[in-house]
């Protein structure tokens, strides 16, 4: 009895033994097995955390972009509305100018006209022989002259040096820009070492057919330069010349008051005394071909 109860507890030990086996064998596998599904869980929520982060910023870096392309259109509305309320002042007061100071808008239009004749003959100086007649009713602005320096500059380059074509009115095309030179800048011509030779033959003419106007601007523009005393050239030789153009010039050798007003602006007692008296040392002489001669610029 006691080999057979041995015998029974040792089956059902065995029994056990291999239950307890199978069970540890059964919770083994079982843990394995959810360590590789937290593995994976692991490893598919990394890459979903990385798709989103990556989706996040693609979605910021767009939303930016928006906004910046926002913020341009902003502006450019900004301008283009400040540029509307420029422009509807600029349009008021053109209406304005219209209907109560037309005058001051004839004056604008004819200034800026004046700026594009002058471009146009530094493009073709040539065609200063249309133009003369115009640029000598307008007046010129300080800044005109570099302008007209350069389409004369232009029009002297271009010309032939054997020419004997004949200009405008003069012996060629050039001398229609001395002739403005003459009217609207004489004073800062003769400073300019290219123009001042040509200025001085010029003076005689330049006298016979001036306005008063232009004689007065003139006297007043040549006399304000005289009185510099840190020229580059011969002062008394300058005025020399001038003094004795009004005396001969048709338009101002019967009008003493011209001469006068010379002597008020240039202020100057020594250097008028120099002029005057080399006009007496050759007032004996014969005077220029053409001197005292008319030129008619409206021919």
């Amino acid at each position: 009895m006691l080999n057979e109860k041995q015998s029974i507890l040792d089956t059902n030990v065995n029994t056990l033994n291999s239950v307890i086996q199978a069970s540890n064998s059964s919770i083994n596998n079982s843990l394995d097995a959810s360590s590789r599904f937290l593995t994976v869980v692991s490893i598919i929520l990394a890459l979903l955390a990385l798709l989103l982060s990556w989706y996040v910023n693609r979605m910021a870096s767009k939303i930016e972009k928006v906004e910046m392309k926002v913020n341009e259109s902003l502006l450019k509305v900004t301008e283009l509305s400040g540029q509307v309320s420029t422009k509807e002042e600029d349009v008021k007061k053109l209406v304005d100018e219209v209907n109560n100071n037309i005058e001051k808008l004839y004056a604008r239009i004819r200034r800026e006209d004046t700026k594009s004749l002058l471009v146009r003959l530094v493009e073709v100086p040539e065609d200063i022989d249309n133009i003369i007649n115009l640029l000598f009713a307008r007046d010129l602005e300080a800044e005109d002259y570099d302008v007209l320096k350069q389409a004369y500059q232009k029009c002297v380059d271009n010309m032939p040096k054997d020419s004997d074509s004949d200009g405008f009115i003069y012996g060629n095309t050039s001398d229609g820009y001395v002739a403005l030179f003459f009217q609207h800048f004489l004073g800062r011509s003769i400073e300019d070492d290219l123009l001042r030779d040509r200025i001085c033959d010029f003076m005689n003419e330049g006298l016979s057919t001036a306005f008063r106007n232009d004689l007065n601007n003139e006297i007043d523009s040549l006399g304000d330069t005289l009185s510099k005393t840190n020229l580059s050239f011969d002062r008394v030789e300058v005025l020399s010349k001038f003094i004795n153009a009004l005396k001969t010039s048709s338009n101002t050798k019967d009008n003493p008051e011209y001469l006068d007003r010379l002597r008020k602006r240039i202020n100057d007692g020594f250097l008028w005394e120099q002029a005057e008296k080399n006009n007496g040392d050759s007032k004996d002489q014969p005077a220029k071909e053409g001197q005292g001669e008319a030129i008619d610029f409206t021919e």
